[in-house]
């Protein structure tokens, strides 16, 4: 098995595609060391969400700039309508890989964040959604908790 995982890294990186770390939080969701706007963050990986959201609550904190989407919502934990806000430039480097312009939408990650530390565990800035998944043809290697990522444009 060693020697297929090392197959698998040396095609990818051959490829283009750049590795990034996951791990394993105590809640079983995959975590992400990076920055949003050369701040360290932490991030949470999302394959069922269609689209990045960062916690509006740290929006100051790491000098993002939103406006209202007025014409969404979102849905919370308990399924209540939230208010949804958006920014188009904001820049995130997910363990190395970076990402510029990036469209992310806002949200209140309060409820969510307050259940994860009830667990011990820390803080979620940002959801990374499908919509990165797709545009960086991700490659997830769920086993060795490894994804891979790649600038279409190379």
């Amino acid at each position: 098995m060693p020697n297929q995982v090392k197959l698998l890294n040396t095609f990818l990186k051959n490829q283009g595609y750049q590795q990034v770390k996951l791990r394993k939080s105590k809640t079983q969701h995959l975590l992400i060391k990076g920055f949003i706007n050369d701040i360290d963050a932490n991030f949470l990986l999302d394959t069922g969400a269609g689209g990045t959201v960062m916690d509006l609550n740290v929006a100051e904190h790491f000098n993002v700039k939103y406006k209202k989407v007025e014409d969404d919502e979102a849905a919370g934990l308990s399924g209540e309508k939230m208010d949804m806000y958006e920014s188009n430039d904001s820049e995130l480097t997910i363990d190395g890989f970076h990402i510029s312009k990036m469209k992310v939408r806002l949200i209140d990650m309060g409820p969510l964040n307050a259940v994860l530390q009830v667990k011990k565990n820390k803080q979620i800035h940002c959801m990374i959604g499908a919509d990165i998944l797709e545009k960086f043809i991700a490659v997830i290697d769920y086993d060795k908790r490894r994804m891979y990522l790649k600038n279409p444009i190379e």
